[in-house]
């Protein structure tokens, strides 16, 4: 058998607790959210009840500072992003150089400020600024969430292998585990196959539905064409077949098989 030591969220190992004194008692400290096996990285930087209650007052105080910065804020779609690019660091050195040069000899360019010039910089060094203060708390906050999520899996991986075994002799175990197995099972679903049958038919019948219109439509249009040019005529053919007579005339004259005769 195997002996597994459970640590607490946030909280050392525990320690062998000293004697206590006759007539006094003496509490343990119990955590809300244990933690055993792999699940070390959620107790490494608090409890989790107060990692969640932290994250909720963070949340809370963060919608009117959104709701302050979004009157100023612009949004790119993907296709803009990729088209507008971004102005390297260089170009960005260069500015206030451009700005002064502007400055002094205007009639460069009339339509241009350098006053806008500078205030551009100024708003993109500020926005920067709160942009790197963004992105590394996200970046801890998604670490956090990843780290806990491989502590949970870590232990919920560890009961289902054990309920796995237990569950070839256990019916009502094996039936709880019927919604994991679910869960866990790769491929497409079954519903999802069969809505994907179902579309891939209704796709070639909507196909072979243009084909035969495409194909109507080019007739029709050949015989109207035909028509115009006046390439088209009634049809002389005789439908029982040529006559005896025009058999005749295309096989040519009649030969005798046995040379042509003495009075000739």
């Amino acid at each position: 058998m195997t002996t597994r030591r459970t640590t607490l969220v946030g909280k050392p190992a525990s320690t062998p607790t000293p004697a206590a004194p006759a007539g006094s008692e003496v509490t343990a400290p119990v955590a809300s959210n244990p933690v055993q096996g792999p699940g070390t990285a959620l107790g490494a930087a608090a409890p989790a009840s107060r990692l969640v209650a932290a994250l909720g007052v963070f949340s809370a105080a963060l919608g009117p500072l959104e709701d302050a910065l979004t009157p100023y804020l612009q949004t790119m779609t993907v296709t803009e992003r990729k088209r507008r690019g971004r102005v390297s660091a260089l170009r960005q050195a260069a500015m206030p150089a451009l700005a002064q040069v502007l400055r002094d000899w205007p009639a460069l360019a009339p339509d241009c400020q350098p006053e806008t010039i500078e205030v551009s910089l100024v708003v993109s060094t500020s926005i920067q600024r709160v942009a790197d203060v963004l992105q590394s708390l996200m970046n801890r906050v998604q670490d956090t969430g990843r780290l806990n999520l491989e502590a949970g899996w870590g232990q919920a991986s560890e009961v289902y292998k054990v309920a796995q075994v237990r569950a070839r002799k256990d019916a009502d175990l094996q039936a709880r585990l019927v919604p994991v197995q679910s869960a866990l099972r790769r491929g497409p679903r079954p519903a999802t196959t069969a809505q994907k049958a179902d579309t891939t038919s209704r796709k070639a019948l909507a196909a072979r539905r243009r084909a035969a219109k495409s194909q109507q439509q080019a007739a029709a249009a050949h015989r109207t064409a035909a028509f115009v040019d006046g390439s088209l005529q009634p049809s002389t053919v005789n439908p029982q077949g040529p006559s005896a007579s025009a058999e005749a005339a295309a096989q040519g004259p009649a030969v005798n098989p046995q040379g042509p005769a003495s009075g000739r």
